[in-house]
């Protein structure tokens, strides 16, 4: 995590915020909260306001969602309704599912099931979906590694130094409360994050939250000269084939990425295929084996 970006992450609370200050003290992007459960299903009443702002000042966007699911279909529901206020916009990262709520707090194993049916339903609608939680709350009340090992983690400690939790992505390391620097932000006191993975050109490259998949391929015409060369006699050849290694089971490669040996969720990803490995095998024995 040699790398990080600044960022905030904004709801009502901070009023009329100005996204050009933040931008010129050095923020590059803003998690906008777009609406909740808590109070019955309900819009930010300034997320549409704080998207225009941020996207006029130039900073990445994404969203998330504050959750109050107590069961699947309630989680069903939520997902809905957020997939409806995003629609019509682009984000450059994730869709947060915030999960903290007291109303949540129903077992590590049904938490866990609440939370994969949101973020399923979000990435079937097209977006690229995580979850938000804190320290508490990952290790007690969620199965938070068998979740961070699927999903994008967005993890709340407000500390001076970052916890060894596998999986975090984006750590929200301060808001009232901050031992990294001035808790405010354009004036404001707001929660502020650093980023460890360049969500914009992933999801733009994906054709994820609104933006169109980006074409790769490219047209290219060869023209083939006919051969003035007299076929040969063929000869033995004393070239050397050296054998590819032999594969790993999916029971290993499983117990490797559980491990941390192929890093987090999307690159995990594309790092197995290119080995020539079946992602959704790897995955389903993973998930076995955070069971057990």
């Amino acid at each position: 995590m040699s790398t990080k970006t600044f960022g905030i992450d904004v709801s009502r609370w901070q009023g009329d915020f100005d996204f050009e200050k933040a931008k010129a003290e050095g923020v590059k992007f803003v998690i906008i909260k777009c609406g909740g459960a808590d109070a019955g299903i309900y819009k930010d009443i300034m997320f549409e306001t704080n998207y225009k702002k941020a996207k006029a000042a130039g900073l990445g966007v994404g969203v998330y969602f504050f959750g109050a699911a107590k069961n699947v279909n309630e989680a069903k529901t939520e997902a809905a309704s957020c997939a409806a206020f995003l629609q019509g916009k682009q984000y450059d990262y994730p869709v947060f599912y915030d999960v903290e709520a007291d109303s949540m707090n129903v077992g590590k194993d049904k938490l866990t099931e609440i939370v994969k049916t949101f973020c399923n339903y979000m990435e079937n609608a097209g977006y690229w979906c995580g979850f938000y939680t804190n320290y508490d709350w990952y290790l007690y009340k969620l199965n938070g590694a068998e979740l961070a090992a699927r999903y994008s983690l967005w993890f709340a400690y407000w500390g001076s130094e970052l916890p060894k939790i596998d999986g975090v992505q984006m750590w929200q390391f301060g808001g009232e409360t901050n031992f990294i620097r001035t808790n405010k932000v354009a004036g404001v006191v707001c929660d502020q994050d650093y980023c460890f993975v360049d969500y914009p050109s992933m999801i733009k490259s994906k054709g994820k939250n609104g933006y169109k998949k980006a074409s790769t391929t490219t047209t290219t015409t060869t023209t083939t000269k006919p051969s003035t060369t007299k076929p040969s006699a063929t000869k033995p050849s004393n070239t050397t084939t050296t054998a590819k290694p032999k594969k790993k089971s999916v029971d290993e490669i499983a117990r490797e990425v559980i491990a941390g040996k192929w890093g987090v969720y999307p690159q995990r990803k594309t790092l197995l295929e290119n080995a020539g490995y079946n992602y959704n095998e790897v995955q389903a024995r993973v998930d076995e084996l955070m069971k057990k």
